[in-house]
Parts: structure tokens; C-alpha cells; sequence
């Protein structure tokens, strides 16, 4: 052992300080565990390699259990390879012969300053098994990729929720009320709810009315019933927006006599609530050789959310033996609705024209002059308007394109451009469409006079 050595000043050395200045031993050989002697060697005491190259320091840093424990302190570029973890107690934790730290147990793990040194360099941490980490739960949680994690939880325990899946393409992500997860839903059709149906009495109805008995018409059947708004076993619609509905009859009356006096056809809201009449007219009058009287009606009304809607008639003096004509075949008793808007009622706007042209939608033209054309508009949407009536023109026909239909009751025009709706060179022929199938189907709400179908 040297005892002339520069370095046996005691503060020029790091580690767990010896109860003595460390010393300084000069080998052919690097130190191993047996090199353990308390007698010979102390913590801090430093071994020089000499055969190495370059030559290579050890330092003395650990002899728990009778193993001795040299850490190598430089390497061939002469970096800084051994490092001493402390717990704030002793024993140190060092690097095991593999240069890893194993860390047992305990609540975390904590780093602190600018990395060991050299400054800066970076701490990387492996885990075994998972470590708590404050405020951030006990494990690990695996997400399903693209799903959403949104705040808010079922119980105050969860911090994070995931939404379940990712969904379709264009599901919108849609909150299902305080307690429950959020989930993805199909989206709404665009340009609104647009709730709409077209109900029918399956069988004719019994004698109904005729004496003056206020009949409630029953429709059974629906072909459609968008947002199924419309219900068969109480004959009613309950609205599903708030906003403006339009809504249309077609009343078959057969077996009337001469003596009828009087119909009234009228809309119920919410039981009676409120009225809404729609036709009134002498039965005895309009019947025709079969004692047949049709009547077509329509009106737009405001709802609010859950309303409902029902239809009820009225004859009177006569004999109550008045049948309301029905059946799945002609669909001629039926009652029709279609959500407009959310807004109030706006009115469309009017043209007075005397020459064919395309038709626009939601736009209303009075027919003054000349016998013309009116095809229906290429671009349409769900619920658009076009309203139509003969003052002081000759006539009109409305004439399709390929893959377009304008449907009147049971009758349908023939699709494409063989199909027009015209009228029959009557003054003040008029029809009331709507557009039920974007660009190309159109349902006639009401009409007054007598349309030739082809």
C-alpha cells in the first residue's frame, strides 16, 4: 500500500465517508467480491487496475453480508459510469453488475435536481409491476385506439370514462344524461328531425255519423312513419319537435242521402284542447251518383313537443248511416303530417306567370294567362313546398323528369318523364306538394278541382 500518495487528502472523494481516509491499493487485477476484508479495506477505499487500458478505478461502496461491492469509476472514454441511488438512509442502493437498479416495494419513485451527472442526462425508470402513482390511479388502463376519453365519471372513484367503440362514420357522440356513459349514436338526417306519416283506415268505419254525432277517425295503418310519431291504436300523432306541422285529410264519406245537410271536418289538439277546422260543406249537395262525397283538406299548425293531433267529422241531418270509405287497396281515408320547420309560420313567395318554366321550391305561382308547362324543380329538399292555382289562365300541367313522381292520394303519376299531374281547364284549380323523397317525390297535401293523372 502506497502511504505517499496526492490522493489521501479525506475530502477529495465521494460515497459513504470510512471512519478512515480512504486508501488507495495499486493492482494487476480488477477487485472482486471476495475482496472483502474489514480489516484490509474500508468503504471508499479505491483499487487501481493497472493491466487494464486504459487503467481502470474501482471504488469500495458496499460490504453488507461479507460481499464486497467495487464499482467501476471511470470507463475506456473515461465517463462516468457508476452512480449511488440512496433511499435517505443506509445502506446505498447501487447498480448491480448489469448496471440496473432494482427498486423493491415502496409507494413511487421520485427524481430530483438536473439528473446525475454529467447535468442533464436522462433518467429512464423500467417497471416490473405497477408502481401507485399519486393521483393517477393504481395500474395501468388500456384504451380502445381512436376512442374518446371524456371527464366527468359514474362514480367519484373513476377520473377518466371511456366511450365505448369508436363508433361509425358520421355517429355523433351523445351524452345519455347524468350516471351514464356517453355513447356514440347515428346522426340526425339532415336538415332536421323531419318527422313525418301517412295513416289510413285499413276497413271502412261503421256508420259513423250522419245525425250530427262527432265521430273520432281511427287511422289503424300507416305506409310510412318517420320518428314514428304517429300511433295506430289511438288514431293520434304526438309531435316530436316543437315547431310548424302541415297537415293533410282525405275524407271518402259514402251512403250520404240527400237529406245530409252539413259536414265538418276538424283537427283535435290534446283531447279538444284546442280546434282547428279544416272542411265544412253540404254533403246532400257534392254527392255524386253513388252517394259519394270526397274531401280534401290541409292547414299548418304550431306544436310544442308532445302535442297530439287527431281527426274527427261531423254529419249532420240525416240518418246516421254515413260509412268513412277505407281499405289498404285505396288508401282513400287517410290523414298526413310532415314537420315544416322549428321556425313560425312563413308564407312562400308568389309569382304571377303567364309562360311554362321550372318550377322552385318553396314558392307559390298564380297562373294568370295562357295554357303552359310547369316542371317540377331538379334540386328539392324534404319538406319544401310548392303551392299552384288557375286565375285567369287556361291551364296547367306539372311535368317530371327521369326518376320523378307526383303522388294524389291512392293514384301515383307514372315515373319519369311520361308522368304529369294537370288540371282540367277548371278556374281556380289549385294544388298544395310536398317533397317527401329529395329532387324527386312529391305528395299533393290538397287540391281543389279535378286533376287528370298520367
Amino acid at each position: 500500500m502506497s502511504t505517499n500518495l496526492p490522493n489521501q487528502n479525506p475530502l477529495n472523494y465521494f460515497g459513504t465517508r470510512a471512519t478512515r481516509p480512504p486508501q488507495q491499493f495499486f493492482r494487476t487485477r480488477a477487485p472482486t467480491t471476495s475482496d472483502n476484508s474489514a480489516i484490509s479495506y474500508r468503504l471508499g477505499d479505491e483499487w487501481l487496475d493497472s493491466l487494464s487500458v486504459p487503467p481502470q478505478w474501482f471504488k469500495l461502496v458496499s460490504l453488507v453480508g461479507g460481499i464486497a461491492d467495487w464499482r467501476p469509476l471511470t470507463s475506456t472514454s473515461l465517463a462516468v459510469t457508476a452512480e449511488i441511488l440512496t433511499d435517505e438512509g443506509l445502506p446505498a442502493v447501487v447498480p448491480n453488475g448489469a448496471g440496473l437498479i432494482v427498486v423493491l416495494g415502496g409507494t413511487g419513485i421520485s427524481t430530483a435536481g438536473k439528473g446525475f451527472p454529467p447535468p442533464g442526462n436522462v433518467v429512464t425508470i423500467d417497471l416490473d409491476v405497477p408502481v401507485t402513482v399519486p393521483n393517477g390511479g393504481t395500474a395501468g388502463v388500456s384504451f380502445t385506439p381512436n376512442a374518446v376519453i371524456t371527464g366527468g365519471a359514474i362514480l367519484g372513484t373513476d377520473p377518466l370514462q371511456n366511450v365505448v367503440g369508436t363508433g361509425a362514420s358520421g355517429n355523433l357522440l351523445t351524452s345519455n344524461g347524468v350516471g351514464s356513459l356517453p355513447s356514440w349514436q347515428v346522426a340526425p338526417t339532415p336538415g332536421g328531425p323531419g318527422s313525418s306519416f301517412f295513416a289510413f283506415l285499413s276497413v271502412p268505419s261503421a256508420p259513423a255519423t250522419g245525425g250530427g254525432a262527432i265521430f273520432p277517425v281511427l287511422y289503424d295503418s300507416v305506409s310510412y312513419n318517420v320518428n314514428a310519431g304517429f300511433n295506430t291504436g289511438t288514431g293520434l300523432y304526438e309531435a316530436q319537435e316543437t315547431g310548424v306541422h302541415e297537415f293533410g285529410i282525405a275524407m271518402d264519406l259514402t251512403l250520404l242521402e240527400g237529406t245530409h245537410t252539413e259536414f265538418v271536418v276538424r283537427l283535435t289538439i290534446n283531447g279538444g284542447a284546442s280546434v282547428f277546422f279544416l272542411a265544412e260543406g253540404s254533403p246532400g249537395a257534392y254527392r255524386d251518383s253513388g252517394d259519394r262525397c270526397i274531401i280534401n283538406a290541409s292547414t299548418q299548425i304550431q306544436l310544442t313537443l308532445n302535442d297530439t293531433v287527431g281527426v274527427e267529422i261531423q254529419v249532420s241531418g240525416g240518418p246516421g248511416t254515413v260509412v268513412i270509405n277505407g281499405g289498404s287497396a285505396t288508401q282513400s281515408g287517410f290523414f298526413t303530417g310532415v314537420f315544416l320547420t322549428s321556425s313560425s309560420v312563413t308564407g312562400l313567395n308568389w309569382s304571377s306567370i303567364s309562360a311554362s318554366q321550372a318550377l322552385v321550391a318553396d314558392n307559390g305561382y298564380v297562373v294568370t294567362g295562357g295554357a303552359i308547362a310547369l316542371s317540377l324543380p331538379l334540386v328539392s329538399s324534404f319538406a319544401q313546398i310548392i303551392e299552384l292555382t288557375l286565375d285567369g289562365g287556361t291551364s296547367y300541367v306539372v311535368t317530371q323528369a327521369a326518376g320523378q313522381q307526383i303522388r294524389i292520394g291512392n293514384l301515383s303519376t307514372t315515373l319519369g318523364v311520361d308522368g304529369s299531374l294537370s288540371t282540367t281547364a277548371t278556374a281556380g284549380d289549385s294544388l298544395r306538394m310536398i317533397c317527401t323523397q329529395p329532387n324527386l317525390i312529391w305528395r299533393v297535401l290538397s287540391q281543389e278541382g279535378v286533376f287528370s293523372v298520367v
